[in-house]
């Protein structure tokens, strides 16, 4: 969720998109996405991950998948003129993993 815009001495500044990326990666394969929030509200990325059954039988089930989110921009918080402005340095994010497993036939 992006932050509230802000008022300070008086002013409000509105506090623009963030934008990040996700990446899930595994054996030989890797899936990404990025994209920024709207202003002042919640943003979502989705990545699927499929591995050839293969390459599952071949790594006997024992095979490390790594998540990497990173957050690429910070849109800051700009004034009304879009002149002056405060730096916005991070954003919170939540994640969830769903995980399919196939039953493997013969």
């Amino acid at each position: 969720m992006d932050e509230s815009d802000i008022r300070r001495l008086g002013r409000t500044y509105q506090n623009q998109p963030d934008t990040m990326e996700v990446e899930l990666s595994g054996p030989n394969v890797t899936a990404r996405d990025s994209g920024e929030n709207p202003r002042g509200g919640e943003g979502r990325l989705e990545v699927t991950l499929t591995l050839e059954d293969l390459t599952i039988q071949e790594l006997e089930g024992n095979y490390t998948v790594q998540l990497t989110v990173t957050l690429t921009d910070c849109g800051p918080y700009v004034g009304r003129l879009g002149m002056f402005g405060y730096v916005d340095d991070g954003n919170a994010f939540t994640y969830s993993l769903e995980v399919t497993y196939l039953e493997v036939k013969g």
